[in-house]
């Protein structure tokens, strides 16, 4: 179990700020987030029925789940390297990727009309800081 954000780290975030220690830890969670959620996509798909996650589908999970582990076994970084480009933002699947559990929709969603932002003449009121926190 991860230990607790402490005191000084949510602090700096408060400020809008954050030494290269809070963002690696930062980091380093969301990572840990990231193989979680990874992780109980392959649990789900061991749990579920052939119905639902046919059994092709729940061998390729297991193959790549395995594929990663063998890879972060052999960098000599314990990983790091192959968690960095696994959890890239370009290397997750976009917001209407289908499951390997579940079948393709037979018409993709189209993606939501594009909505500008309302303009105007004046721009926003400067925030106001924290008690404590660098303004400007």
């Amino acid at each position: 179990m991860t230990q607790p954000i402490p005191h000084h780290v949510l602090y700096e975030l408060g400020c809008t700020e954050g030494s290269p220690a809070t963002l690696r830890l930062l980091a380093r969670d969301q990572d840990r987030r990231r193989l979680l959620l990874l992780r109980a996509v392959l649990d789900a798909a061991d749990a579920a029925g052939a119905d639902r996650c046919p059994p092709a589908a729940r061998r390729g999970l297991a193959e790549s789940w395995a594929l990663l582990e063998a890879a972060e076994r052999a960098t000599p970084d314990r990983g790091a390297t192959v968690r960095s480009l696994l959890l890239a933002p370009s290397s997750a699947p976009g917001p209407n990727a289908p499951s390997p559990c579940s079948p393709a929709p037979a018409h993709p969603t189209p993606p939501p009309p594009h909505t500008p932002w309302p303009t105007s003449p004046r721009s926003p009121p400067p925030r106001p800081s924290a008690p404590g926190c660098r303004s400007g």
